[in-house]
């Protein structure tokens, strides 16, 4: 059972692979855990972050494409 759950999120869900050297990791993770602090909130993965920060330039990048239509 628990083949055809991983299966159905895999098909949900695409992993990609980032490659950051040491100090472009380590700034991120001072970024997030800056982020937090302000926040008075949990630090979030890097994972999450990185996932929002792509999300976001989508949106840009369809929000910047549909204005040029227009």
């Amino acid at each position: 059972m628990s083949n055809k759950k991983d299966y159905l999120v895999d098909k949900l869900i695409k992993k990609i692979q980032v490659l950051l050297t040491e100090p472009e990791f380590e700034e991120l993770n001072n970024i997030i855990l800056s982020e937090a602090l302000k926040n008075k909130q949990r630090p979030r993965s890097v994972s999450a972050f990185v996932r929002e920060l792509v999300q976001k330039e989508i949106k840009r990048f369809e929000n910047t494409n549909d204005s040029e239509t227009k």
